[in-house]
């Protein structure tokens, strides 16, 4: 009987810490942000420009290794989105280092610039205000973080609001290969927005009495899908346009 006890007097224990940490969880996301940008805590495989330019990048790696098959990662996106910090005209759309005649970094890469736009792009904000080492840790860690969360909610949704389920839909999603192979490019910014859109128009619903909910819901829906449209990648695009029409309706 004692030992029976002891043992429900654990799950009991285990089952309050998982409610906490479920309710609480906004809090505990932000201060994992906070700490993650504070240590620079980044998941780029930028270092492996220490193979061509110096050996300093090799010391940064905290775990695991920087990978060239990464390429579209750390030789094209991030260098871009970091020139955009170091150009003679920082933040502009069309970035005039990259192609003889300049490049638009917003259509096809949503890169950090000073419009409008960029109040649909938290990812890239770090950018505006931080030094390089510090904003791609706010770009890397606060797009992990809003997948998981985003995640979760609309698992949260579709199971009724099971949170077994939807903890482990949210690891499943954040985890799960395409995500994490394409985290840094299309597919990561897409699964964001897609979801973002879907659980702002529920909550658009769900408080459509209450005005001032109503409209912080609409306002965050209309930047997720100006989000989601920018950067064009329609081969993605089109498949999450379709499951989030579906989803909403």
């Amino acid at each position: 009987m004692q030992h029976e006890s002891r043992s429900h007097g654990f799950f009991d224990l285990v089952a309050k810490f998982f409610d906490t940490l479920i309710r609480l969880r906004y809090v505990f996301a932000l201060i994992a942000f906070i700490l993650l940008v504070l240590f620079k805590i980044n998941g780029s495989n930028i270092g492996f420009w220490s193979n061509y330019i110096d050996e300093s990048g090799k010391n940064t790696v905290v775990s695991g290794e920087a990978r060239g098959i990464r390429s579209d990662e750390w030789e094209v996106l991030m260098p871009i989105y970091l020139s955009q910090q170091n150009s003679d005209t920082p933040f502009t759309t069309i970035n005039p280092d990259i192609t003889p005649s300049g490049h638009n970094v917003v259509i096809t890469l949503g890169a950090p610039v000073k419009d409008v736009y960029t109040v649909s792009k938290p990812l890239q904000w770090g950018f505006l205000f931080l030094s390089a080492d510090y904003a791609l840790s706010w770009y890397w860690d606060l797009k992990f973080i809003l997948i998981l969360l985003l995640s979760f909610e609309l698992c949260m949704i579709i199971s009724k609001q099971n949170k077994l389920i939807s903890v482990l839909g949210s690891l499943w999603i954040v985890l799960s290969p395409a995500v994490q192979w394409w985290f840094a490019q299309h597919v990561g910014d897409n699964v964001l927005y897609f979801e973002a859109i879907v659980v702002t128009f529920y909550y658009f619903l769900k408080y459509f009495d209450k005005t001032s909910l109503k409209i912080i819901f609409g306002f965050l829906f209309s930047l997720s899908c100006v989000g989601f449209i920018i950067p064009l990648y329609p081969p993605i695009q089109i498949t999450f346009g379709f499951l989030a029409l579906i989803l909403m309706l």
